[in-house]
């Protein structure tokens, strides 16, 4: 009885392990694809009643948007207003705009952050996006991250002071609003002018979020405490 109980509680250590490494490696197949959080911040862009873009290039990396960090500020926190964030393809197709990429279809909103859970003061905090949506990008493509505010709120998205981080250089930012026109909107290369500033982080596959996956050991070793009990019983 003892050497089967063991041979049980072995099994059920080798299933934990196998979820735990599990865990670990969803953790650690994401890419920080775009960040120039590092280079300081810059002059504020409002995005009350307006949408501002940035671009971002995957290279490489396909997988989950898995982290999207950006750097706002807000000029009255009490306003009741909003940001929404949202993800866009890419298009070439940019008219009189002077740049050889703009925004393209919307995919999905990712998130939302309300003007409440921002500061204002000449160095804001990064602030983490708590992802509504996981969209699967694909390698070698360029997407724009956009930030749009309501028009009662008073959200800025800082510029860098700088054109410095990982995924900086060839990519794009701009501002106006959505559908873009000539008069509408400015766009300009990243390489010549500070971008806003963001992170954002790509999973190498889509796995399973750390939750659900916690749940599913929990309910393996819930089963196994079971057995257990049941087999001492009898």
């Amino acid at each position: 009885m003892e050497a089967s109980a063991a041979g049980k509680e072995s099994g059920l250590r080798r299933i934990l392990l196998a979820v735990i490494a599990l865990l670990a490696s969803a953790a650690a197949h994401a890419t920080t694809v775009y960040d120039n959080t590092g280079a300081g911040a810059g002059a504020p862009n409002s995005a009350a009643g307006a949408t501002l873009f940035n671009s971002f290039s995957t290279g490489a990396v396909s997988g989950a948007l898995s982290g999207l960090e950006l750097v706002l500020d807000v000029g009255n926190p009490s306003d009741g207003g909003s940001v929404t964030v949202s993800l866009y393809g890419d298009s070439t197709s940019c008219g009189g705009l002077g740049t050889s990429s703009c925004p393209g279809s919307f995919i999905t909103n990712v998130g939302t952050v309300n003007d409440s859970a921002l500061v204002s003061s000449p160095t804001p905090p990064v602030t983490t996006v708590s992802l509504t949506a996981n969209p699967v990008l694909s390698s070698s493509t360029r997407y724009w991250i956009a930030v749009g505010g309501s028009v009662s709120g008073s959200a800025n998205w800082l510029e860098a002071s700088a054109n410095t981080g990982t995924g900086v250089s060839g990519e794009f930012w701009g501002d106006g609003n959505y559908p873009y026109t000539v008069t509408g909107a400015t766009f300009a290369d990243s390489s010549a002018n500070p971008a806003e500033q963001m992170q954002v982080t790509v999973g190498s596959a889509a796995v399973p979020e750390p939750s659900s996956l916690w749940l599913v050991a929990g309910g393996f070793a819930l089963t196994a405490l079971r057995r257990r009990t049941n087999y001492f019983r009898n």
